[in-house]
């Protein structure tokens, strides 16, 4: 199972959590957000000592300068996007090759559950970043080809749960972690975070 630690925000855990081999990282690039990466150029040093762990820029709905600006000041191997529109996916598809597109979606209903054109589904909560967890037993009704991951109020102690729930859907992938590993918004607590790559690692 994929394990992604997201809402990083200080280059200190940045380099502390590269450390620990999450699959994924995640960086947020929404100013509103508690979790705004905002301009600390220690992060970028702290990046540079990535090993296999991809790095992931999370958009929302973003101007094509901005995203292309961000893609190459970070070096991003991922981009996460709400509401990927299929131009923004075609012009990313031909001036990045190798980037993994991630598509966002905020689950509310079956009708946010059809396929995508990306290379991933994240499927969160009605409100990301708000600690809460929706109702799982909708993705039963997923049957696109695009494999998923879980989002949403995933604290450690819901993994084996999690792990259970999944194990037969074809498509699930793995897991996305964020405020339930906090201390604060942007400030993860490093003992969780063991604690949930471990339990992810079982």
């Amino acid at each position: 199972m994929k394990i992604k630690i997201c809402g990083l925000q200080r280059a200190d855990q940045i380099k502390s959590i590269l450390g620990l081999a999450p699959d994924y990282i995640g960086l947020i690039f929404v100013p509103a957000s508690k979790r705004f990466i905002g301009e600390d150029l220690n992060i970028l040093s702290a990046l540079q000592s990535k090993v296999a762990t991809s790095v992931v820029g999370v958009f929302q709905s973003p101007e094509i300068e901005f995203l292309t600006a961000m893609i190459g000041q970070y070096q991003l191997d991922a981009v996460q996007i709400y509401h990927l529109n299929p131009k923004l996916l075609d012009t990313l598809r031909t001036s990045f090759p190798k980037l993994e597109i991630i598509e966002a979606r905020n689950v509310k209903a079956l009708s946010d559950l059809t396929d995508s054109n990306a290379d991933l589904l994240l499927l969160d909560s009605q409100v990301s970043g708000s600690g809460e967890v929706f109702d799982w037993q909708l993705l039963d009704a997923y049957r696109g080809n695009t494999p998923f991951m879980l989002a949403g109020g995933i604290a450690p102690e819901l993994i084996p749960q999690i792990k259970e729930t999944f194990k037969k859907h074809p498509r699930f992938i793995g897991i996305d972690l964020n405020s339930k590993l906090e201390d604060a918004p942007g400030t993860k607590n490093i003992e969780k975070v063991k604690a949930a790559i471990a339990a992810g690692r079982l």
